[in-house]
């Protein structure tokens, strides 16, 4: 098996778009409604691609004027962690634009009174800006938008997982933040997520304030054509040939998921087969699965048997368009509807399981393949 230098099926991050498959059609779409005044929301299953994807937009040539500032509030848990943040890309943003620009944008943040430290990581001047009131958690959030927002050229700033406001502590950040973008027209918001049915109540229910405040966006799987000839092209470039029956293989299995194709296909380049035919896609799915077993078996520690029950006859039918039918009940022996509408109401709840729309789905892809196993 030849060895090779760089493996060009990228897991995490995004590298250019020479590592980005299509979504020709989504960019076009996003980047015309950036320059034509509009916000966006961006919704999809987790790992399905969205935060590669906005960085893919941020790349296009018809948004290099503006000021791109991308920031993931999933680990914050209150306003005052999503100001830090906000503030902090806003310092890997001009980071990018040179020494004159970081100094500028850190003497802004100075103003907050912040402890400056450097990130061991990456060098980079991190800021942790503390409160002391609710009042000053706001007005530091008013009042950093504001600045960010009279930069000289037009702004884009992009919240992924933004679901997470609703679990803060402080009350209506939701009416919060809706009013304090009303006062920025002249920045362009994208709102990315994960949870799907969080945000879908967020942005299309009528009671709430972000209701039709942006356009809506959903992200399906790349299609399969496209994928595929992303598949053999990378590996045809790196010497080696993968058959069309394995690529339509691997697709199937990995239900067309982007991280999920990309983790195989990676797993696939790095062993350094010369061919791979379906025989070596099935031993390498089964690797996966082996190595993957402690926390699939953690996994199974933390449920309930009941929860536990449900969410391997999800993954035995792949996709359940009704939980609470009889028949789904009956055939695994699931107990009552109540006691089945409380167990799917929590594996929801905990993002174990999925409405995708179509039906219900256990959201862990590898997960689910290993309960198709052991079934």
């Amino acid at each position: 098996m030849k060895k090779l230098d760089s493996n060009p099926f990228v897991v995490s991050g995004y590298l250019g778009g020479n590592y980005f498959c299509d979504r020709l059609t989504e960019t076009k779409k996003i980047v015309k409604l950036i320059l034509n005044g509009n916000n966006l929301t961006l919704i999809s299953p987790r790992r399905m691609g969205k935060s590669g994807l906005i960085k893919h937009v941020f790349a296009q040539s018809e948004v290099n004027d503006f000021i791109k500032i991308y920031s993931d509030i999933l680990a914050t848990s209150n306003l005052e962690g999503f100001v830090n943040v906000l503030g902090n890309a806003w310092i890997r943003q001009a980071f990018g634009s040179g020494k004159r620009r970081l100094n500028k944008v850190l003497d802004i943040l100075k103003s907050f009174h912040p402890v400056i430290r450097l990130d061991p990581f990456t060098g980079l001047p991190e800021v942790e800006i503390s409160t002391r009131s609710e009042a000053e958690k706001t007005d530091n959030l008013e009042n950093l938008l504001y600045r960010i927002s009279k930069e000289e050229n037009q702004i884009i700033i992009a919240i992924d997982e933004f679901q997470q406001i609703m679990d803060y502590p402080e009350e209506n950040m939701e009416a919060l933040l809706r009013g304090i973008l009303q006062q920025l027209p002249q920045v362009r918001f994208i709102f990315s997520g994960s949870r799907m049915h969080l945000m879908n109540a967020m942005f299309t229910q009528t009671s709430r304030p972000f209701y039709q405040s942006t356009r809506i966006m959903f992200l399906n799987p790349i299609d399969s054509l496209e994928y595929g000839r992303f598949i053999s092209e990378k590996f045809i470039s790196g010497g080696r040939i993968i058959e069309q029956e394995a690529i339509d293989w691997l697709l199937e299995w990995t239900r067309g998921h982007t991280y999920y194709v990309q983790y195989l296909c990676n797993w696939l380049y790095s062993e350094g087969y010369t061919r791979i035919s379906p025989a070596v896609i099935s031993k390498v799915t089964g690797e996966i699965l082996m190595e993957l077993q402690p926390v699939f078996d953690q996994y199974r520690q933390l449920l309930a048997p009941r929860q536990y029950e449900l969410v391997r006859a999800v993954a035995r039918e792949n996709n359940v368009k009704s939980v609470l039918s009889g028949g789904f009940i009956a055939r695994h022996s699931l107990g009552t509807p109540s006691s089945v509408s409380t167990s799917l109401k929590a594996m929801i709840e905990k993002d174990v399981i999925r409405d995708s729309g179509e039906g219900y789905r256990v959201d862990d892809l590898f997960f689910s393949r290993w309960l198709e196993e052991k079934s």
